[in-house]
Formats: structure tokens, C-alpha cells, sequence
């Protein structure tokens, strides 16, 4: 008896002993990339896959933080250039070479659809292949 005991115990622990950091594969969105924005020429913004973003022209002059949640739908960006004081929520999309992002005004609601409205900022970029 003890010893079916100590084997359900032993089963039981090693089915709950987490996963090793190693075999878990990363979750990185499909933003993660270089993108050039269409209407400056020039202003060029990188995500990364750590959560991280910079922008600029000929070289990267500024950073934020980004989340995504590609779950959604209209697909979800939360961007925040402040350390944490303020974030924008936006939408996006990304049609083969091209993303859309829209942000809402400061203080304002996530954008509902992808569109050119007068209350938010929408950006065109194109995917900068290396």
C-alpha cells in the first residue's frame, strides 16, 4: 500500500513541476520588426520582441513600451513613451508589407476600427526588409 502511495505522490509532483524557461517557446507578435512610416520618408520605428520600441529618424532618438494582445479584434497596441505615466491605447493591422496602427488621443478610448479619424493619430509604415 505504501508504495502505491509513494508512487501516485511521485507522479503527482512531477506533473506539477513547472516547465524550464528553456523548452518554453517565446510568444513574439508580428509587429516585431523595422518599420518606415510612409507619409515622413524618413522616421523609422523598431518593436522588438522584448516589449521594447524606438523611433527616430536617421538614427533612433526615442523609446517606448509596448504590449500587444493579437487575441483581439481588432488586434490590440498599448504604447507608453513616458516611463510608465501615460498609455496610449491603439488598434492595428498588418496587411503583408503594411501596418496600420491607429492611437487614440491621450486620455481617450482604444479606436474601434482601423480608419483616418480627427480624434487620433494613424500611421502608415511599411516593413523595412534586412
Amino acid at each position: 500500500m505504501w508504495k502505491v502511495m509513494a508512487c501516485i505522490v511521485a507522479v503527482s509532483v512531477a506533473t506539477a513541476a513547472p516547465i524550464p524557461k528553456s523548452m518554453l517557446k517565446k510568444q513574439t507578435s508580428d509587429i516585431v520588426g523595422r518599420w518606415k512610416v510612409k507619409e515622413s520618408g524618413s522616421e523609422i520605428w523598431e518593436f522588438k520582441d522584448d516589449g521594447t520600441a524606438t523611433y527616430g529618424h536617421e538614427r533612433p532618438t526615442g523609446s517606448a513600451k509596448y504590449t500587444t494582445n493579437a487575441g483581439a479584434d481588432p488586434l490590440e497596441l498599448d504604447w507608453c513613451q513616458d516611463n510608465n505615466m501615460s498609455w496610449n491605447l491603439a488598434i492595428y493591422k498588418i496587411d503583408g508589407d503594411e501596418l496600420t496602427i491607429n492611437f487614440s488621443a491621450p486620455g481617450n478610448a482604444r479606436p474601434a476600427e482601423i480608419a483616418k479619424p480627427s480624434s487620433a493619430r494613424h500611421v502608415i509604415f511599411t516593413r523595412i526588409r534586412d
